[in-house]
């Protein structure tokens, strides 16, 4: 379906403003719908590039960048009135090479950002306040996407952080039962010194064979 495709739906049953031949049309995104994520995503990452942030080439979902700062001063180029073709004026402030660069990681609507400077991480969450998306502000991040955060100020005025994902490790092994499981030292998936194409594939009959596929896809998505 093409991106500009207009929705017109009918007022839900029970509308008491009902108006006989009356419908509605749809201005917004509804949470739920197959493109949703889509024109989320096209949403937020416009956001970022406006306010200065560039996407890794490596991965979509991480951003970094100098913060478009409105006070600074602009830079400019005139023309003189004339009949020949123009230069076009800019008004985008000319980044200062002495800020320090902030980083963004997103996942779909939740996202972690950094800066060595807290300066620039207070102008970052000023330009991003100032737009159309409310923002909830929840502080100093200690859990993300299966990664817990241990921050540690140091004597010299430092700050470090280990990341860990012990406490991701362990929920995923009490879910599929496998920290019931007595360990084996060496432990592999595969039989020593027989190749993978020559165990022979599972009984299409095993009446359990769809539970245990089901749960093997399961560990193995935890794990990527």
């Amino acid at each position: 379906l093409p991106e500009d495709e207009l929705t017109v739906v009918r007022p839900p049953v029970g509308d008491p403003g009902y108006v006989k031949d009356e419908y509605w049309f749809l201005k917004k995104t509804l949470y739920g719908l197959r493109r949703s994520p889509h024109h989320w995503y096209n949403m937020i990452t416009a956001i970022l590039k406006d306010i200065g942030l560039t996407a890794s080439p490596h991965d979509p979902c991480l951003y970094s960048g100098i913060i478009v700062d409105s006070s600074a001063p602009t830079s400019s180029t005139s023309s003189p009135t004339t009949t020949l073709p123009t230069k076009t004026t800019t008004n985008t402030p000319a980044p200062d090479s002495s800020r320090k660069p902030v980083h963004v990681g997103i996942y779909v609507d939740d996202f972690v950002f950094f800066s060595e400077d807290p300066t620039e991480e207070e102008r970052f969450k000023k330009a991003l306040s100032s737009c159309t998306v409310p923002i909830d502000w929840m502080g100093t991040v200690d859990y993300f996407l299966g990664t817990a955060f241990n921050w540690k100020r140091h004597e010299d005025g430092h700050l470090s952080v280990l990341l860990t994902q012990t406490a991701f490790t362990e929920y995923a092994a009490h879910r599929f039962a496998i920290d019931k499981l007595n360990p084996v030292p060496n432990m592999t998936p595969y039989r020593s010194g027989i190749p993978i194409d020559s165990i022979p594939p599972p009984d299409p009959h095993d009446p359990d064979l769809k539970r245990r596929t089901k749960c093997y896809q399961g560990i193995v998505g935890c794990i990527n």
